[in-house]
């Protein structure tokens, strides 16, 4: 009776490993890739591909072969990640210029160093005036300065507490 109980804990037991999905051993997130070496392990091109970015391993961390990564799928990451960096630093300078401008518009005009509030009729001819753009150049060189600022005062202050 007892090797029947195994028997049938051993059978649910494999029945429910074959309902778990793959996982990646690196992010141990679902996965349906495998490494490009002996073992074939789950993981995720991408996860792989970072792990060798941050060590100089070369080699499967489970088989220890080398990983057969083409260079066209390095270079095409590659490429995939330099137009992601630069379409967010392009949205990400265009909501600076538009965010500096109407900070620096208000901020100049209530201390009555001018009168750059002039709306046009529509919201990209208001960008493109001159208060605008005064006010938003200016508010930005204003900004870097004062992060700058804060960078060396917390660097010095840092520099202080380990002493």
């Amino acid at each position: 009776m007892l090797s029947m109980l195994k028997k049938s804990f051993v059978d649910y037991s494999m029945a429910q490993v074959s309902l778990v999905p793959d996982t990646c051993y690196i992010c141990l997130e679902e996965c349906h890739e495998s490494s490009p070496c002996q073992c074939q392990a789950t993981v995720h091109q991408t996860c792989l591909e970072e792990y060798r970015s941050k060590s100089a391993n070369e080699n499967c961390t489970i088989c220890q072969g080398p990983l057969r990564l083409t260079p066209c799928t390095i270079f095409g990451r590659f490429v995939l990640r330099c137009v992601q960096s630069c379409i967010v630093g392009i949205f990400g300078g265009i909501f600076a210029y538009i965010a500096c401008g109407f900070l620096g518009i208000y901020v100049w005009t209530g201390l009555g160093l001018c009168e750059c509030i002039v709306f046009r009729a529509s919201f990209v001819e208001t960008l493109s005036t001159p208060g605008f753009v005064y006010s938003s150049f200016s508010m930005m060189v204003i900004i870097a300065m004062g992060f700058r600022c804060l960078h060396v005062w917390m660097h010095n202050y840092m520099s202080r507490r380990r002493l």
